[in-house]
């Protein structure tokens, strides 16, 4: 798979990401956001433990609004098996939503409701890191000891 790297100003600090091809923001020029802006939002996404598939799948429905399957892979250029695991994944996660029609229309989750949503969540996982960060711990000194 071809990859680019990206540099990425994020509040103060640069970082480089890999983006696949299919990824490429050129899709999303027609609705007139810009490179940048979508940039940090899909990064932000990620950081909240979104896959970069699975992000750019939700702002595309964000975006577009209620889609077919069909159409979500043709605008973003996505395998169908990759999709379908994406929109399982964002269904999962209650960012999602999908019609129970045979050629069922996905929609996404108001953004400022998904991202509350995914916050909530991922502060969920840390703390629960943070509870069991002793068994962590010693896990990982018997992992190493052999």
């Amino acid at each position: 798979m071809v990859e680019y790297n990206n540099l990425i100003d994020t509040a103060n600090s640069i970082t480089e990401t890999k983006i696949p091809h299919f990824f490429l923001l050129s899709n999303f020029k027609t609705v007139g956001i810009s490179k940048m802006n979508h940039q940090r939002v899909l990064i932000a996404l990620e950081r909240l433990g979104l896959s970069q598939a699975d992000a750019q799948v939700y702002i595309h429905l964000a975006i577009r609004g209620p889609q077919k399957a069909g159409n979500i892979a043709d605008a973003l250029k996505l395998e169908e098996e990759l999709l379908s695991q994406s929109l399982k994944n964002l269904q999962n996660k209650g960012v999602v939503d999908s019609t129970l029609e045979r050629s069922a229309l996905f929609s996404a989750l108001p953004f400022d409701k998904a991202l509350e949503l995914l916050m909530k969540e991922h502060m969920k996982e840390t703390q629960n890191i943070e509870r069991n960060k002793d068994e962590i711990l010693s896990l990982w000194q018997k992992m190493i000891r052999g």
